[in-house]
């Protein structure tokens, strides 16, 4: 028999003794037993740990040798599930029922010799002919102004280099979602589905599994476990090519701690980021986030199809901005974008404030309200601040007090704190994009968010 009909036999067989149908890692695991392969194989091809598959192994054997009465093992099963006069014998166990109708089958539970096996044709599986859309809560673009360059290399990274996972980083207001979303205008044709969410309010990664699964064709069975949902969504991405963006990822991280460590109960999206990067797909990751996690900046470094672009000024192009809300004094325009760091949303803001205090008139604004921050910019900066932990607040303050360019060599005098500590929390306030190192006389200097130097 068929190992697709034996296993369709018995999956119809464990419902009606059970009341469900075994579960896509049980599947799996009866489908690749039944064709020789060891649990080893089955590991390996299922991107799940050879313990987990032993287990699930004898769980599944004990299930169908109490709904089959017999005595089956993972050496048994090959002999006595591949024997078709087997389900005819077992068959008359299933009382209240003439018979069990499948897609392909006929079993006949009573004694007449008349029954048989009947090949049917399959229904082909669903496949899109054109991307298939889900974007959530997506914000709409109703302004995006160039990153005409960022937009090209992420189609490359995408297109081109089929890279498994893109971290796409920056302080907030940078622009980093908006880009996002010029980017699927500008790649969806490349891609059957395209799918967005945000985790603003930090879903537990079973939640996003269980949404993200319920975008692609319906699986025979909704896997319960973690480990099963994430090879599940894996066999879509190597069935589909699926590009999948995750917003605002730095709220999975714990507040008041160095950055990238995971609340409790979040650790496991840890293992899903890995498990993407690791494993062989045709599918894409972007994480969208105001801090770089962990986990990226160890897979970058090992040569793997894993990228970080991280967001800076808008430049020159800013200026675009400024002549929509029709600001005068276009000779400081360039210093006004200095001065807000190119950041499309602090600029929009602050045009805003120049057109209602200074009559448009940007000399003006500059002269009188040198680094003016509207509440709610300011709002999200003391955010960012608030998510700090107690050293790092405690170096920034120390950086924002100095004038002078501050040398890491010096730094290390001056502090208490261990050199490996310090280290530990210049590399965490780099991963929030809120201190950059830069190489200066042959020494390194350290570099705080100007807006953040003036309200500290």
């Amino acid at each position: 028999m068929p190992v697709e009909t034996i296993l369709q036999l018995i999956d119809e067989l464990v419902l009606n003794k059970t009341g469900e149908n075994l579960s896509y890692t049980q599947k799996t695991i009866l489908k690749s037993s039944l064709e020789g392969k060891t649990y080893s194989d089955i590991a390996k091809e299922s991107y799940l740990s050879e313990g987990h598959i032993g287990d699930k192994g004898s769980e599944l054997w004990q299930l169908l040798s109490d709904v089959l009465g017999v005595d089956i093992t993972k050496k048994t099963a090959q002999g006595i599930l591949g024997n078709g006069d087997f389900y005819n014998n077992v068959g008359r166990d299933f009382v209240g029922r003439d018979f069990v109708a499948l897609n392909n089958v006929q079993i006949c539970t009573d004694n007449t010799t008349n029954c048989k096996y009947e090949k049917t044709t399959p229904q082909p599986e669903t496949n899109p002919t054109k991307p298939q859309l889900n974007l959530g809560n997506a914000p709409e673009n109703y302004r995006f102004y160039g990153r005409n360059e960022e937009l090209n290399t992420l189609e490359k990274w995408l297109i081109g280099d089929r890279l498994r996972i893109i971290a796409l980083l920056g302080i907030n207001g940078i622009g980093k979602t908006a880009l996002s979303r010029q980017l699927i205008e500008q790649i969806k044709p490349h891609f059957n589905y395209i799918i967005y969410r945000s985790l603003y309010f930090a879903p537990t990664l079973d939640k996003l599994l269980t949404q993200l699964l319920s975008v692609f064709p319906k699986s025979a069975n909704n896997p319960e476990d973690i480990e099963d949902k994430i090879s599940l969504l894996l066999n879509y991405f190597r069935e589909y090519r699926g590009l999948l963006i995750l917003d605002d990822c730095h709220q999975l991280f714990k507040p008041e701690q160095l950055s990238g460590i995971y609340k409790t109960g979040y650790e496991n999206y840890q293992l899903f980021i890995k498990e993407i990067a690791k494993q062989g797909h045709q599918s894409s990751l972007i994480l969208i986030s105001q801090e770089k996690p962990k986990e990226i900046v160890l897979l970058e470094k090992n040569n793997t199809p894993i990228r970080s672009l991280v967001l800076s000024s808008l430049g020159s192009v800013a200026k675009k901005i400024l002549k929509d809300h029709q600001l005068l004094d276009e000779e400081n325009w360039d210093t006004l974008i200095d001065n807000y760091q190119g950041n499309p949303d602090w600029l929009e803001i602050t045009a805003v404030r120049i057109q209602d205090f200074c009559r448009s008139r940007v000399t003006e604004f500059l002269t009188d309200y040198p680094l003016s921050l509207a509440c709610s910019i300011e709002d999200k900066l003391n955010e960012r601040l608030q998510r700090l932990s107690k050293k790092e607040k405690e170096l920034m303050m120390i950086l924002a007090q100095e004038d002078d360019p501050v040398f890491l060599g010096n730094l290390l005098n001056q502090l208490s704190f261990p050199p490996s500590e310090l280290l530990n929390i210049i590399d965490s306030l780099k991963r929030r994009i809120l201190l950059e190192l830069k190489p200066q006389n042959q020494e390194t200097i350290l570099l705080i968010n100007p807006l953040l130097k003036a309200m500290l």
